[in-house]
């Protein structure tokens, strides 16, 4: 089991484009070596309708979340309803 926590701040620029700065992490409560990560990301997502791509740039904040490199880029969307 894990705790997940997450800060996400974003303005919508020009009805479409919502740049966006987010911290997030887990810790493990239930394992016998506590693993805590924790990341900050900068990117932007696209406001079109329910379907929200995005694209954000991982920076690991500790060794636990580093997994062998200094950023991450994550591609992905999100539905809205």
């Amino acid at each position: 089991m894990a705790l997940v926590y997450g800060l996400c701040l974003g303005v919508p620029l020009f009805d479409l484009i919502t740049p966006m700065i987010e911290f997030h992490g887990y810790r493990t409560i239930d394992q016998p070596v506590d693993i805590t990560a924790m990341w900050l990301n900068l990117g932007a997502r696209m406001q079109l309708s329910f379907f929200q791509p995005f694209i954000r740039f991982g920076i690991p904040l500790n060794d636990d979340s580093k997994a062998g490199t200094d950023v991450f880029i994550n591609f992905g969307f999100a539905l809205v309803f």
